[in-house]
């Protein structure tokens, strides 16, 4: 057989490898194979093997590009949890460095940490859909009433006013001028308005990548009367998981402490404070007989935004010790994970109405150009 009459290999395209949607349910199903495969004695080189075999056999080209990388890592010895670190794309960092910490204190905490932070993000991912959901249905419901403005400014709305126009009428009705006006300045911009509103969204997308844009989106969250209670929820249950898998893991208690603070964000994290040193204080006795967490929470100010279920679990610490607080955070955790829940649902009209307010608005503005445009039209001819 000639080289020419070899079968050829068919090339990948380009952007089944480049554009790989890796989404956090891949995170969770990638995690949760990892814990299965140690529970049932497989190796990482195992366990990657096999999902590179199933995305290959669904012809998911580019998870199976991921998972080739992570197993050629694997294959080289190198520790999977330090690998993850190549991979900042597709496994966040901070989950990364967790998983990193746990591994290096044994089979048994790794996977206590891989069952907690699989189990977190889908705990946040079903409260954040609770909340996307409402905002995706209402910013539909916009951009359809919005379309149909648009037909209906361009068909009918422009027509008329040139009828208007031919009897050199000026409205002596100011709402309904404002409203015709409106109506078609939409159906003369409408692309540039869309253009517009894709920059405005794209622009605050940008500016909440930010660390800057972070910390002002969680401000303004938490100084909103509907948001505050339901950001506040989340981000102290986030906290207190991460503080749960890294004392689980053998980190002292204040260096857990201060790792778990970036799960609250740059402005919520200001209300820790300085705990850590004050618990650095405690363990080495330097701050006397009185010096305890419950003295910290009552003495510094910004620690009053702390909530009082998450000081009371913390206080176990001066009673039981490190060990006494896994039970306490991870019952406190499922607490304030129900509570995040109900809120999610219990507000979820107010996200409807970011699409909903505006389009019936427009829709109402069209219905009332229609109705009075007869007795407008009546008082030109007049």
């Amino acid at each position: 057989m000639t080289t020419s009459q070899l079968p050829q290999k068919k090339s990948t395209p380009w952007w089944e490898t480049e554009f790989v949607i890796w989404t956090k349910k891949d995170t969770i199903a990638f995690l949760n194979s990892w814990r299965f495969g140690m529970v049932s004695g497989l190796s990482m080189v195992e366990v990657l093997q096999d999902l590179l075999d199933v995305s290959t056999a669904t012809k998911d080209v580019g998870k199976a590009q991921i998972y080739q990388k992570m197993l050629r890592q694997a294959q080289a010895g190198q520790p999977c949890a330090q690998a993850l670190l190549s991979f900042p794309k597709w496994i966040p960092p901070e989950i990364s460095r967790l998983i990193l910490i746990a591994e290096g204190q044994g089979e048994e905490s790794l996977k206590l940490a891989l069952r907690d932070i699989a189990s977190t993000l889908k705990d946040n991912g079903q409260i954040l859909g609770k909340i996307v959901g409402p905002i995706i249905y209402g910013a539909s419901l916009f951009l359809l009433s919005f379309g149909s403005v648009v037909i209906v400014a361009q068909s009918a709305v422009e027509p008329q006013l040139q009828v208007l126009g031919t009897y050199d009428y000026k409205p002596r009705f100011p709402v309904f001028a404002l409203i015709a006006g409106l109506l078609q300045s939409i159906g003369q911009n409408w692309l540039y308005m869309l253009g517009g509103l894709g920059l405005v969204v794209g622009g605050f997308l940008y500016l909440i990548s930010t660390p800057v844009g972070r910390y002002n989106l969680d401000r303004v969250m938490l100084s909103t009367p509907y948001t505050r209670d339901l950001w506040q929820v989340q981000r102290w249950g986030l906290f207190l998981r991460v503080l749960l898998i890294l004392i689980r893991s053998g980190v002292p208690l204040d260096q857990a402490v201060d790792g778990a603070r970036s799960g609250l964000g740059a402005y919520l994290g200001q209300a820790i404070g300085q705990l850590p040193d004050w618990i650095r204080a405690i363990d080495s006795g330097t701050g006397g007989t009185d010096f305890s967490i419950k003295k910290f929470f009552s003495t510094v100010q910004q620690a009053r935004r702390i909530p009082q279920e998450v000081r009371r679990t913390l206080c176990f610490a001066d009673k039981g010790g490190v060990t006494g607080l896994f039970e306490p955070l991870e019952e406190q955790y499922h607490v304030l994970l129900e509570q995040g829940d109900k809120l999610a649902e219990s507000t979820a009209f107010i996200w409807q109405l970011v699409g909903l307010l505006p389009a019936a608005l427009l829709l109402t503005a069209t219905i009332y150009f229609f109705t009075a445009f007869g007795e407008v039209l009546s008082a030109a001819l007049a």
